[in-house]
């Protein structure tokens, strides 16, 4: 068995960009990583859709192992087969990848499935121009968003403060079905390659996207010149591709079971990493992807917000945490069942609201004091007796609607004569954590995740 040429550093490096708030690796998933099945016999995806084209009754050529193989040759086989076919060819190939059951054939890498998957990306890009990864998988339970790149500006993905709006998987060659602007011969792909890069075509947006962020080429088996163009066109910012020179850092990279040594040279020029073992590279990636049992968190709330706060925090932590929300029925095991809730998560967010506010203030929040004082003062004095019994720093991760800057001064923990001033260290801990003021429509797990983690 061949030796690794990667390093665990490197591997956690990739990992660790894939789980980023701000989203920092970006994958180009191409025809490499799948194939097709057809009588116990496998094609590779090329190799099928030819066989398919040479099968109609419209096709002038026999559908023979030569003829597959022949015309089975990159663009270039494409472009052969196109000028035997004539005017026929774009109906024969278009219908070979709309139709349901030849789709139904086409099948991916499973640890490239299991990559997206559990890597959650909000934004793929793909080389090729048939319907799947939609299919299959999802983002954060939302279906992701076709846009398919027709040579114009206005086919370009949504951001907001570098951000995407919503989850996009996008066909930088196109996508199969009425319109005719599709990658399907050499002179497609070129003419494809010079709208990428033109200023007046250029998906803006797009670009910008990726400049600052990580390429991870997965199966993009084009030739490498054309490669080389196709990141220039997408990652080039102020006229270089070089990345930061450390083997230890991910700066980008490729790999392709036909990675073609000349590209191979050209990516370590520029840091990029490059190998032909995909399947044992991801699998490596994909032991730190794979899901643990979730750590619990207590989601703590004031009663009058449940809905308005409660149900929508929940929604956000449940990705990546078993969320204890326990809601006041009135039921006289209530505070039984909260203190065993408390005891069993292995964290505790407290919402911290204008209500929350007026509950600090009040008198009357004596800890044994349970039927007359303010219920979430109670829960918050009840975490403060488990985090002294845990020892775990960022045990609290507390999150405020209000500035920060008022609920320190209403817990005000030098003043004696504050009834709440036993709570600071909930809020504003000795590691000297924060409290995380992010507007709710803005918050995201991954920044939850990232203060544990920091």
């Amino acid at each position: 068995m061949n030796e690794k040429k990667w390093t665990d550093t490197l591997i956690k490096d990739i990992v660790s960009n894939i789980t980023d708030s701000e989203h920092m690796i970006v994958p180009i998933i191409g025809t490499g990583v799948y194939h097709a099945i057809e009588n116990d016999t496998e094609f590779n995806i090329q190799e099928f859709i030819v066989k398919k084209i040479l099968e109609d009754d419209d096709c002038p050529l026999d559908c023979s192992m030569d003829n597959i193989k022949e015309f089975s040759r990159g663009y270039r086989g494409m472009t052969q087969l196109s000028k035997l076919c004539g005017k026929s060819y774009t109906r024969l190939i278009r219908s070979v990848l709309v139709n349901e059951e030849n789709l139904s054939k086409i099948k991916i890498d499973p640890d490239v499935l299991f990559f997206l998957e559990h890597g959650n990306f909000p934004l793929i890009l793909t080389t090729c121009v048939f319907h799947f990864l939609e299919r299959y998988i999802k983002y954060d339970d939302k279906n992701y968003e076709t846009i398919p790149y027709r040579r114009g500006k206005d086919q370009d993905i949504e951001i907001k403060d570098m951000r995407l709006i919503s989850p996009t998987i996008f066909h930088l060659f196109g996508f199969a079905g009425q319109n005719s602007n599709v990658v399907y011969t050499e002179d497609d792909f070129l003419c494809y390659l010079h709208y990428l890069q033109d200023t007046n075509s250029r998906p803006d947006n797009l670009k910008r996207y990726l400049e600052d962020r990580y390429i991870l080429s997965l199966g993009c088996d084009i030739p490498d010149w054309t490669f080389r163009f196709l990141l220039y066109s997408l990652k080039e910012k102020e006229g270089t591709l070089a990345g930061h020179g450390d083997d230890k850092t991910f700066d980008g990279g490729a790999l392709s079971k036909m990675l073609d040594e000349e590209l191979a040279y050209f990516l370590s020029d520029i840091s990029y990493y490059s190998d032909k073992d995909l399947n044992a590279f991801l699998q490596d990636i994909n032991k730190l992807l794979s899901p643990k049992e979730k750590p619990t968190i207590f989601l703590s709330v004031n009663s009058e917000e449940y809905e308005t706060y409660g149900e929508k925090i929940k929604s956000i932590l449940s990705k990546k945490f078993k969320v204890w929300f326990f809601k006041d029925n009135g039921s006289p095991q209530y505070w039984e069942k909260i203190e065993e809730g408390i005891e069993k998560c292995d964290y505790f967010l407290p919402v911290t609201t204008g209500y929350s506010i007026t509950k600090f203030m009040n008198p009357s929040s004596g800890r044994n004091q349970k039927d007359i004082s303010p219920g979430i003062v109670t829960e918050l004095r009840l975490a403060l007796e488990q985090k002294a019994k845990v020892k775990k720093q960022k045990y609290c991760i507390p999150y405020t609607t209000i500035p920060k800057e008022l609920l320190s001064k209403t817990l005000d923990k030098d003043n004696p004569n504050n009834y709440c001033s036993d709570l600071w260290d909930l809020f504003f801990p000795e590691e000297g954590a924060q409290p995380i003021e992010t507007p709710l429509e803005q918050l995201t797990v991954e920044e939850v995740w990232n203060y544990i983690m920091k």
